[in-house]
């Protein structure tokens, strides 16, 4: 008779944990020990790596953390959209070559040829890399999409001239290529102090 209450209540206690896990699963508690990295860290990581001025042990003591910490942080493979910030003002380099906002419209070939060149990615990244999102003076200004050919990606340097499409303006047809991107031309994406690129996971 013991041996039977004693298991009715291990099933009870069993039972509420099922439940206890599930509510805070619901809730959006997972368990288990926080990540090492925040997510703000994984991007500084990730753009550190990129701009290839970095080796990962220098990553690593910038945060305090282990090398396999920051591999595993770079190794994550997940689709993402690559946002540009940029300010409204038409710029030229030291050859007189337009970039960033050339003021020619979106749908000009100066805009395409501003906006596809010149991009620090590292190269296990370029297949994962589905969208340039273009952001001016915190404002979404254009969302190109990036061709899938690798072999058109063209490298100058440590940057890389990215194949994109023509400018994406419908909110409709955005939301149809890119469902969990959940941006649109003319949405507010303010950037923070400094920030010039980061990567938006999809």
């Amino acid at each position: 008779m013991l041996g039977a209450i004693d298991e009715f209540q291990r099933e009870l206690i069993v039972e509420g944990t099922h439940e206890g896990l599930a509510s805070a699963r619901d809730r959006g508690r997972t368990g288990g020990r926080r990540p090492t990295l925040t997510a703000t860290q994984v991007r500084m990581a990730r753009q550190m790596y990129d701009s290839e001025q970095y080796t990962v042990q220098q990553i690593a003591d910038t945060f305090h953390t282990s090398r396999a910490t920051v591999y595993r942080a770079l190794t994550d493979e997940g689709d993402f959209v690559y946002v540009v910030y940029r300010s409204g003002k038409t710029k030229t380099d030291a050859d007189g070559r337009t970039y960033d906002e050339t003021g020619q419209g979106d749908l000009s070939k100066e805009q395409f040829d501003a906006d596809s060149k010149y991009w620090p990615l590292a190269d296990h990244k370029r297949p994962h890399a589905k969208a340039m999102v273009y952001v001016v003076d915190g404002i979404v200004k254009r969302i190109r999409p990036i061709k899938p050919d690798l072999d058109a990606w063209k490298r100058h340097g440590n940057k890389w001239e990215i194949p994109v499409g023509d400018p994406i303006l419908d909110p409709a047809e955005i939301a149809e290529k890119f469902p969990t991107l959940d941006l649109s031309v003319g949405d507010e994406l303010p950037a923070q102090r400094g920030k010039l690129r980061e990567h938006l996971a999809l």
